[in-house]
């Protein structure tokens, strides 16, 4: 095990890619069913430096016998060095999210790619990259330290230049990520803690459309704030069969390649303080698909240009739930 985590720190030692892919492969051919691999990771994070926020099932594409399941971590030292440099779009940038997932080829391991999303959510800021680096050696340091397979490190999905996304075909969502952080509810109140304890009670009402509900929540005192994870079927489902294998082609035979990205959930819901106001606020929904799903293709966008907004509709009714009681 000490070697594999060796090799795989010299794998991310070196300089990043120009083009990184927003997921990384870190192991195939690992041995346990989904589940069972994503126990062993969760249960090894603490003594990686991570701590365990929750074993999120994955739901499977109709007529898939697969399964997959994601393992919510988060880094507390990195997790600071994130909100200090930028406390609006860091919550966002947070949470580690690890794939395991099975197909015709065996079972995967797979981590969202902080090259790629935290230059997206940090705004290109170049200060951080040796702790995004650092960070992305930590996370495959965890998983290589806890399952048993063929070590991989080649990235998939969208592979981006730089962390700008622009808008597809001009007109679909793009644009500094600042400007894709949207409130959500607005009340005043010096009690954050309070109505993000509503917030997560009305999360866990699923929503009766996509399904979705809580999967973890995250209190982070020092920084006033609480990210929540929210996430369910068929949304997940739903996503898998529209990115298909993606801009992977060795993946276009496979009965349901699309679980591959199942990295991309659960969804960020913050609750912090600002002052007086208490906000609470997601990523524009489009916006937030792009990020994980580009590589699904302009067409595929297109198609369903009305998937993004009626999740969206889903969360600020739950959230809507929470400010209604907020007071009494």
């Amino acid at each position: 095990t000490a070697l594999v985590v060796a090799l795989a720190a010299g794998t991310v030692a070196g300089a990043a890619p120009a083009s990184p892919g927003v997921f990384q492969y870190v192991a195939h051919q690992v041995q346990g069913t989904p589940a069972e691999v994503a126990a062993a990771i969760a249960e090894a994070a603490p003594a990686a430096g991570f701590e365990k926020l929750a074993v999120v099932p994955v739901g499977s594409p109709r007529g898939c016998d697969f399964t997959a399941a994601v393992v919510a971590v988060y880094q507390p030292e990195f997790a600071k060095a994130v909100l200090s440099a930028n406390r609006r779009t860091g919550p966002f940038g947070i949470v580690d999210r690890i794939n395991v997932f099975e197909d015709e080829k065996g079972v995967h391991v797979s981590v969202v790619n902080p090259r790629s999303t935290l230059r997206t959510v940090l705004m290109e800021d170049e200060a951080h990259s040796a702790l995004i680096e650092q960070h992305l050696a930590d996370l495959r340091k965890l998983v290589l330290g806890a399952v048993k397979g063929e070590e991989a490190s080649a990235d998939y999905g969208q592979l981006r230049k730089k962390g700008h996304i622009g808008r597809t075909m001009g007109v679909v969502a793009g644009g500094p990520f600042d400007k894709k952080v949207q409130e959500v509810a607005v009340v005043g109140g010096y009690d954050w803690k309070d109505m993000a304890s509503r917030v997560e009670k009305t999360l866990k009402v699923k929503g009766p459309e996509w399904g979705l509900s809580l999967a973890y929540a995250l209190e982070l005192p020092d920084f006033d704030l609480v990210v929540l994870g929210t996430t369910g079927t068929p949304m997940d489902t739903n996503s898998f069969a529209i990115v298909g294998a993606g801009a992977d082609e060795s993946r276009a035979e496979l009965a349901c390649p699309g679980m591959a990205h199942a990295g991309a959930y659960p969804i960020e819901v913050v609750v912090t303080q600002e002052g007086v106001t208490i906000r609470t606020r997601i990523v524009d929904t489009m916006y937030r698909m792009k990020m994980f799903f580009e590589d699904a293709g302009k067409w595929a966008f297109m198609k369903n240009m009305g998937m993004p907004g009626s999740i969206e509709d889903e969360i600020e009714a739950q959230v809507q739930a929470a400010v209604d009681t907020y007071g009494r």
